[in-house]
Order: structure tokens, then sequence, then C-alpha cells
């Protein structure tokens, strides 16, 4: 059976600030790179940003070409700008600039998106 595609990816130009979706308190921020060969596994996230927004609601930012200057523990409003648009990772599926965006809400694992993000975004 066919899972939903539960992510967007938009595609711009390279260093387009992103943007918190809501306001939240970072929990991660990390440069997951392409491979990780003691993993024997293929990464996908690149420089990631998670946001908690509270109630078990996070936003998982990825393929972000450098991070703003926000920090793990910092608390961002809607609207700050927490990274600029890149290809970091394993950004497969186009060959432009894009960011990789996932939501889940009600404390689901934070591998697996629960909320089609296309109605999140202005």
């Amino acid at each position: 059976m066919n899972q939903p595609y539960l992510r967007v990816d938009i595609v711009t130009s390279v260093d387009t600030p992103v943007i918190a979706g809501a306001t939240g308190r970072i929990v991660r921020k990390t440069f997951d790179p392409a491979t990780t060969p003691r993993e024997n596994r293929t990464a996908q996230a690149g420089n990631m940003i998670v946001i908690d927004y509270g109630n078990g609601n996070f936003g998982k930012y990825m393929h972000l070409n450098r991070f703003a200057f926000v920090d793990v523990g910092d608390t961002v409003n809607a609207n700050t700008i927490i990274g600029f648009i890149g290809t970091s990772g394993n950004a497969t599926g186009t060959d432009q600039p894009h960011l990789h965006l996932e939501i889940r809400e009600g404390g689901s694992s934070l591998s697996h998106p629960t909320v089609n993000p296309t109605g999140c975004i202005q």
C-alpha cells in the first residue's frame, strides 16, 4: 500500500530566507551528511532545523544551505529567519535549491510526518 507523501519541497533560489512557520523552540540544529559510511546509509536532511511548536507538534526544515543566527534552545516566533534555501544532504528529486518541509503533530515520531504541510504554507 502506498503511503501519502506528507512533505513538501519548495523550489526557489539558493539563499532565499527560510522562516519559522509558527512560534516554537529549536530542538535540533544539525548537519546530516549525504552519506554516513559508519551506518552505510544515505541520509536525507543535510543542514536541518527541527522546531517544537508545543503539544507534540514539530516542523522539520531540511536541505538548508546555511543556518541563520539561531541555536538549539532558542524560542523563535513565526516569521523568524532560521536558515537559507540550499541543496545540502541528499537533496534528490530536483537539481534545484529547495526547502524540504515536514510537519508532525500529536507527539508522533520525528521520523514519520503526519500532516500534509501544503496547508501550512502562505
